[in-house]
């Protein structure tokens, strides 16, 4: 009940996912902190289908009490406008992972009654060679800019941090853009599984866990290893943007990746080989579980 406190005050929560990792995290969200009532705005590209088809969705949207799709192939400011009659002009809690989204954060500045609390996009959150821990800089080419700059002086993720109450970490809270404010929630991966996903990775000991190889930069060596490496694995999944891999024997799975891992370890110790992905830290402290980075080997 010590979680629900800063909530009490406010009018009903809404969440603003745009991807499977953000609904697993708002799915987790809503249990740590034990809402009984909250509202859901979700981002799409013209497949606003998704919400009957992405099982993380689907559990959060089945859970809310009013849901509210928003195009992103529309113009940022009918997105914004959409945004602010889907939040209303009453005192509320905001969670919202898109802190580098002027079309998002740009609600914000003159709202002051809004709450907003964060919790991770995903591994732009603890990258730090990635877009969130890299300098802003604001160039002025037009009214629209200074505005931007006026709302946001420092850029709209020092505002974001500035400005957001909570933030919620699936990582641990002190590799996070925010650790002063993280706070690690527990993610039930395994229930994003669906049931021929469940069979294909119960019994499995070792996961390889593929890097994206169309982006790969890696030596033809590191290639390899990988290769080497995931054709001693039980279970191999390649990355969701990868087609179908010649001389692999691979599954590609509508879950994170750690929703097959959760559901392995059920059974028994798991070894888990990647090569330079987050899912190293996310998992890193997990029971039944030992993790091998190929990238440091």
């Amino acid at each position: 009940m010590e979680n629900q406190v800063s909530l009490q005050h406010e009018d009903v929560p809404i969440f603003l996912v745009g991807t499977r990792f953000q609904a697993v995290m708002a799915n987790a969200i809503v249990e740590y902190l034990e809402l009984t009532k909250f509202d859901l705005v979700f981002f799409h590209h013209d497949d606003t289908g998704k919400v009957k088809t992405d099982l993380a969705l689907t559990h959060l949207a089945s859970r809310a009490r009013r849901v509210t799709p928003v195009n992103r192939l529309i113009r940022e400011r009918r997105q914004t406008a959409e945004l602010i009659r889907a939040i209303g002009r009453l005192r509320r809690t905001v969670f919202a992972a898109q802190i580098s989204a002027e079309f998002v954060m740009t609600i914000f500045p003159f709202r002051k009654k809004l709450c907003l609390q964060t919790f991770d996009e995903g591994s732009f959150n603890i990258v730090k060679d990635g877009p969130f821990f890299q300098p802003e800089r604001f160039a002025i080419r037009s009214l629209r800019d200074v505005m931007l700059r006026l709302k946001f002086p420092d850029g709209i993720i020092a505002f974001a941090r500035n400005r957001s109450q909570r933030h919620f970490t699936a990582f641990a809270p002190a590799l996070n853009l925010m650790s002063n404010i993280a706070e690690r929630v527990p993610v039930a991966w395994h229930r994003y599984l669906e049931d021929g996903e469940q069979e294909l990775v119960r019994d499995a000991r070792s996961i390889m866990v593929l890097p994206c190889f169309q982006d790969f930069s890696g030596t033809a060596a590191e290639r390899k290893r990988i290769r080497d490496c995931a054709d001693k694995c039980d279970l191999v999944v390649r990355h969701p943007r990868d087609a179908v891999l010649a001389d692999i024997d691979t599954i590609c799975l509508k879950a994170p990746v750690e929703a097959a891992i959760d559901m392995a370890r059920a059974s028994g110790p798991v070894r888990v080989y990647h090569f330079a992905s987050t899912v190293g830290l996310t998992i890193a402290d997990w029971d039944d579980v030992t993790v091998f980075d190929l990238s440091k080997e």
